[in-house]
């Protein structure tokens, strides 16, 4: 390989490795719109007095 063909090499390597970072930065951005369902449980959720009275006592 001479000098000219290495480097359309490297070029080509670097160009791929760049559209594939832009192309997953673009489909996170896609999937982050829509609602995550993991996320709607969070708001429902009901802290019992019993288990902070627990931890108080347990702090040091």
């Amino acid at each position: 390989m001479n000098q000219k063909e290495l480097f359309l090499l490297s070029v080509m390597i670097f160009m791929t490795i760049l559209a594939w970072m832009l192309l997953d930065v673009y489909r996170i951005k896609m999937t982050e719109s829509t609602a995550n369902p993991t996320f709607t449980n969070i708001k429902n959720i009901k802290l019992d007095g019993k288990v902070l009275e627990v931890l108080k006592e347990k702090s040091p």
